[in-house]
């Protein structure tokens, strides 16, 4: 069962990102992160230092059915925010990245 509250599901983000094999992303997000010029690194900045500013949901259209957050924070000079999900595995799936204007 994933966390509930937001603080305990932003501490769980922290911990998984800190392992770059920890982190997992769907092919939505490579490609969103190829068209916004946004690395690796950087989406594992914003889920180590991030706050999470959204969640706990489950989006109506979700195919997994997975509680999702929103993790923000600065990283390059840019406002960046990730859509996590939190599946049991000790993982985080990153569905999206963007910078935030």
């Amino acid at each position: 069962m994933p966390p509930v509250r937001r603080a305990d599901a932003q501490q769980a983000i922290r911990e998984r990102a800190a392992r770059s094999e920890r982190i997992v992303l769907v092919p939505h997000a490579i490609a969103q992160m190829r068209d916004r010029d946004i690395d690796f690194l950087d989406v594992q900045r914003c889920l180590r230092r991030g706050k999470a500013i959204r969640g706990p949901y489950i989006p109506p259209d979700s195919a997994t059915g997975e509680v999702r957050y929103a993790v923000e924070t600065v990283v390059g000079g840019d406002c960046l925010r990730a859509i996590v999900e939190l599946p049991d595995e000790p993982a985080d799936v990153v569905i999206t990245v963007f910078v935030v204007e």
